[in-house]
């Protein structure tokens, strides 16, 4: 899981079965191929966090768990089908003092104590690393087995803001296989203020 130091839409995944180019023998009797070995939907929906510093998105059915910020876990039931220990983490950080910085400074610490730390690991690989316009990060790493982790960062931060905002993403086993709606919903968080003195 993504830590300090080291994160009602439905959206669906198609898991493509494709045959090889020329392969007749995954067509049906019919001659029909088919298109999709399993569907995984999951909705969301979109709430207030931290005093009311940040707007996003989190899975319809999870319930609050221990952890840093704001963190939400598949029920048990539905933990079955998205793996264990998947988390969405939603907070915000000073990273030391809660002072004004630059958008440079607040783009360096994220780097430094969210990205870094997560790549320290063995067999790590980044599958992402793209800026959300001038204030934002999108990384998304994986630990190097096919159903092993995914970990989805979003951080957005303001020109001499006092924090930034993190949507912190763990998946693991089945829940791998939800990462691209996962990633569009941490992509829709909202930074709405990024001031440390702000009242309930």
């Amino acid at each position: 899981m993504f830590t300090p130091r080291t994160f009602l839409a439905v959206s669906a995944l198609l898991l493509l079965g494709l045959p090889a180019c020329g392969d007749k023998s995954a067509e049906t009797a019919t001659g029909d191929k088919p298109v999709a070995s399993a569907v995984k939907t999951i909705a969301f929906e979109e709430q207030l966090f931290d005093k009311k510093r940040i707007k996003a998105k989190v899975p319809v059915g999870w319930k609050k768990t221990m952890g840093l910020g704001e963190t939400f876990a598949p029920g048990e039931a539905s933990e079955r089908e998205w793996g264990f220990m998947s988390r969405v983490a939603i907070g915000t950080t000073c990273g030391g003092m809660c002072e004004p910085k630059s958008a440079a400074e607040w783009a360096a610490m994220v780097d430094k104590d969210e990205v870094a730390g997560n790549l320290n690991v063995a067999n790590a690989k980044k599958l992402k690393d793209e800026p959300l316009g001038p204030t934002g990060r999108l990384v998304v790493v994986s630990d190097g087995e096919e159903r092993g982790s995914r970990q989805i960062l979003v951080a957005r931060w303001k020109d001499r803001g006092e924090m930034y905002a993190y949507y912190r993403v763990t998946l693991r086993d089945r829940g791998v296989d939800g990462l691209a709606a996962f990633e569009e919903a941490a992509k829709a968080m909202e930074a709405l203020s990024l001031s440390a003195t702000i009242s309930e």
